[in-house]
């Protein structure tokens, strides 16, 4: 099974070198990098080993113009600030061999001493086993007829990932897979774990509510800085 791993991108030139790090490249494995327009050299970082897609910003508009670039059968979504684990592909092939499986994500690991992001670990780990509704930052992947026929990502100012994944469960079962994604700890020491935690279930109740993802963004900014 070959894979293409996807990776959104905007001024991340400091995250992005680990993250690139932490993919095995071989011949069944490609990398393409999605910039929504970077002024720091994440772009010239990037084309030194990999494939770089330019685009408009917007995770969801960036990640669709490097999945219609990508070549391989299965679709890997990672955040720039996330690594995966050892072994991942691995898990990915083992849990696609069940064809009822379209597709699923890590669980989560936050790379951060702070004895609040324990909690965090937990209940993520919670919300995307029991509810299998994973955030974009646990590493979602797919068959690319899948994502194909769901049309992919919805052009959205936030909540992209969580709309894909309801319209994934309608084509199938989604897996969340026991190895853990490990990501960056930064936006919840910056903004406070607490309320970064709270927002991100708030942003969850209030999308599945019906409230429209334009509000829920500026919501969402004036609480936080999105990172």
């Amino acid at each position: 099974m070959r894979l293409s791993v996807i990776i959104p991108t905007l001024n991340e030139v400091a995250s992005l070198e680990a993250t690139l790090a932490s993919i095995p490249v071989t011949h069944e494995v490609e990398v393409l990098v999605a910039d929504g327009g970077s002024t720091d050299g994440t772009d010239t970082l990037a084309r030194r080993r990999h494939r770089c897609i330019g685009s408009l910003p917007g995770r969801g508009r960036q990640m669709n113009a490097a999945a219609a670039e990508a070549s391989f059968d299965v679709l890997v979504f990672l955040h720039a600030d996330s690594r995966l684990p050892r072994h991942a592909f691995d898990a990915i092939e083992a849990a696609l061999q069940c064809d009822a499986i379209v597709g699923g994500a890590f669980h989560l690991q936050v790379d951060s001493p702070h004895p609040g992001l324990r909690l965090v670990n937990w209940a993520v780990n919670l919300r995307s086993t029991f509810l299998g509704m994973p955030y974009g930052d646990q590493a979602i992947f797919v068959r690319r007829e899948v994502f194909r026929r769901v049309k992919g990502y919805a052009d959205l100012p936030i909540m992209e990932d969580v709309d894909l994944v309801q319209r994934m469960r309608a084509e199938g079962r989604i897996t969340i897979l026991d190895l853990a994604v490990t990501t960056s700890g930064r936006r919840w020491v910056a903004n406070g774990v607490l309320r970064t935690t709270a927002m991100n279930w708030m942003a969850m109740l209030l999308y599945v509510w019906g409230i429209r993802a334009g509000c829920i963004r500026r919501l969402y900014d004036r609480v936080l800085e999105r990172g």
